[in-house]
């Protein structure tokens, strides 16, 4: 109850906007509810001022997306016309297939951008899954990437400074000398 009690405790007025459910990683389920009540929060505030573009990152969607995809269906049908963009952020193809809305999803999401895996993507053709084989991520380096939208498909190489790999850490030796 004490996530409900009282006023909400975050606002939108700046450029840029974080809301951490990291706390709530252990309860899917609330995890779940919470976040349909920030998104919800987030449609009214923004949908209502046409003249604003905005982007919602859900990052780490693979906890919440089996309970959160019938919303997240409704919410990336109609987003695109408020002036709203939306990052879905998993760690894998298979999340996106875990049901009807979570495939509705897949198949509105324009931009798709893929590391490397270590399986075939069913909804790539040969050629794009040739792409993605090849990826490569050397540590410390770089990381490739393959980004398909519209009939285009591109392999990009992501090179941080030494600064960036630091602070983007999620490897916990690194991560521990932050």
């Amino acid at each position: 109850g004490g996530y409900f009690n009282g006023p909400a405790n975050f606002s939108f007025d700046g450029m840029f906007s974080v809301i951490e459910f990291e706390s709530l990683a252990n309860d899917e389920n609330l995890m779940a509810v919470v976040m349909q009540l920030v998104v919800t929060q987030i449609v009214q505030l923004f949908c209502g001022m046409r003249d604003k573009q905005f982007l919602l990152v859900i990052d780490e969607a693979w906890r919440v997306m089996k309970q959160f995809s019938p919303f997240l269906n409704r919410f990336v049908r109609t987003f695109r016309k408020y002036g709203g963009s939306q990052f879905i952020v998993t760690q894998g193809y298979e999340e996106f297939q875990a049901n009807d809305d979570t495939k509705t999803v897949w198949k509105n999401s324009a931009w798709k951008i893929f590391l490397q895996q270590s399986e075939d993507i069913p909804s790539l053709s040969d050629n794009e899954n040739k792409l993605l084989r090849s990826l490569k991520t050397i540590k410390g380096q770089y990381s490739e990437l393959l980004i398909k939208s519209a009939g285009s498909v591109v392999v990009m190489r992501c090179a941080l400074d030494k600064k960036s790999l630091v602070l983007y850490a999620t490897d916990q030796v690194l991560f521990k000398k932050i």
